[in-house]
Formats: structure tokens, sequence, C-alpha cells
């Protein structure tokens, strides 16, 4: 039997202005206007061009094509918004699709930016969607991976940005109110 009051139910509490998770796309675009002016180094992803380019000091330096973002009105829908690259791996495994991610870059939840992906077996996905990271081929994903630095922000551009369909109205991250609790058991493998 599971005791429930072991178990802290999920508490929701709005970002910081700054984190900009789920932004609009004039959000997004004020906070490029603002990186530029002060020539701040920052990515910026227009996932209506499905371009990603590379600032130095303000300026763009490099840009890539994007091969694949979420599909658009999913839950996987790729999130407009202005995030960091958490961290960077080589080659990372994802526990959700079970495939290499080459040249990844960790930018929220479960959202990266990567090369073309692909399977144990080095079959690649076949998928023009991916489950909301931003791919690229691996080419340019070992070279955006060689001048993008961990803390470096990174700015999503939708035009119709904003919250998707399973988000509320405001930023939000979760959070627990309880110390010291046990996590539930879970057998499942994904």
């Amino acid at each position: 039997a599971i005791e429930r009051n072991t178990v802290p139910l999920p508490e929701y509490q709005k970002l910081a202005k700054e984190e900009g998770i789920f932004a609009n796309g004039e959000e997004v675009l004020a906070k490029s206007y603002e990186l530029t002016e002060a020539k701040e180094d920052f990515i910026f992803i227009d996932l209506d061009s499905m371009k990603l380019s590379v600032y130095g000091k303000g300026r763009e330096i490099k840009s890539f094509k994007v091969m694949a973002k979420g599909r658009e009105g999913s839950f996987f829908e790729t999130p407009s918004g202005f995030y960091k690259i958490e961290y960077k791996e080589a080659t990372h495994f994802s526990s959700i699709g079970k495939v290499w991610m080459p040249y990844s870059m960790h930018i929220f939840g479960n959202y990266f930016i990567h090369g073309w992906p692909y399977y144990p077996s080095g079959k690649p996905v076949e998928a023009a969607y991916s489950g909301g990271c931003i791919r690229l081929s691996k080419q340019d994903s070992k070279e955006l991976f060689s001048l993008a630095k961990e803390g470096m922000q990174v700015l999503i551009y939708n035009k119709m940005g904003g919250p998707p369909v399973f988000a509320e109205n405001s930023y939000f991250k979760r959070v627990s109110s309880a110390k010291n609790t046990r996590p539930l058991a879970i057998s499942a493998g994904a």
C-alpha cells in the first residue's frame, strides 16, 4: 500500500521573467534585440524559417539549417522562449527515444540541440519531426558544439509562440514543498 502522505503533490510557481520559458514571439524578439545591443554571445533559433544562428558579441557569425523540430500543436512541440545551454555531451543517449544524439546541448527539460539521432544499431532515425529537440545535421551540430559554451543563452523564436496546449498561461516549474520524501516505485521502462 502507498502512503499518500509521504509523496507531496507538485506545486507550480511563476519563474522569474528572465527565464522566458514558453515566451511568445514578441518577447523572444525583444530579448534578441537586448542581447544584440549588449554585444552578448547567444544562439537564436527561428522555428518559422528553420534557421539557427550563432551570435558573437552581438553579431551573427554562423548560421545552420534546422533539420527537424517538434510537431506543432503536439505535446512534443518545440517550446519558444529563452533558455541557456545547461551542459554539453559529445554523445547523449535519450532514455525517452532510445537513440544516441550526437553533439547534444541540453537547454530545458527533455529538450536538446543535437545532431541527427541514430539507434544503437547505427541506423539513423527517419522521422522528419523530433520529440521537441532542435535537430541539425551531424556535421552542423559538430561545428555548433565547438562554438557553443555552457551557460550561453539560447532564444527559440516562433511567431505564434507561447504556452503549448498542455501548459498554463503562466511560466511555471515543478517544485516540491516537502523534504525527505520517498519517490514512488515505478517499474515502467519509459
